[in-house]
């Protein structure tokens, strides 16, 4: 079903799409000072330190309770 759904995807962007693609002017210095401003640098710290804690805890979480303070599988929602 899957494969079907990528089929049409790509056959209407090949086909049914028109798309216009202008060159930028500029070099990739002056485009990568765009990209890196202090309110930029800000939100991927934001996102980069939600991120890793998130990761951290779905990752160890589990092990963490399950030896540490004894909690059975079904306690934390993990179902074999």
């Amino acid at each position: 079903m899957l494969d079907i759904f990528l089929l049409v995807t790509c056959f209407i962007i090949v086909f049914a799409l028109e798309i216009k693609v202008e060159h930028a002017k500029e070099g990739i210095v002056q485009g990568f000072t765009k990209i890196l401003n202090p309110a930029s640098g800000v939100f991927f710290a934001i996102g980069m330190g939600m991120g890793l804690g998130f990761g951290v805890f779905s990752t160890y979480g589990p092990v963490y309770l399950q030896e540490e303070m004894g909690a059975s599988s079904a306690m934390i929602g993990k179902v074999p």
